[in-house]
């Protein structure tokens, strides 16, 4: 399946996202930052057993594919803590 979605990250906040997800699939995450600040953003993508599969530091946009190896609740995070004033509008 194919997911898009443009949301707000407001200055100070971290949002997450969830979806179980099965053991074996392949998953693509991509995201631009497309509005705000310094157009920024930290990345985070977590296991269902929260270990951190992948992560990007004050990225524009940023490309991940993972082959699974649990069945579960995936979580993906994009963190604008870092950012006193600034919004952040994210496409992914």
């Amino acid at each position: 399946f194919d997911i898009e979605l443009t949301v707000v990250i407001p200055a100070n906040q971290r949002e997450c996202f969830h979806q179980t997800m099965d053991a074996g699939r392949t998953v693509e995450v991509e995201y631009e930052v497309i509005a705000g600040g310094d157009i920024d953003i930290n990345y985070w993508f977590y296991s269902p057993s929260n270990r951190v599969l992948q992560s990007d530091f004050k990225k524009r946009d940023g490309h991940q594919t993972l082959k699974l190896e649990e069945t579960g609740e995936y979580r993906f995070c994009f963190d604008n803590s870092f950012s006193r004033f600034s919004q952040k509008q994210v496409y992914f």
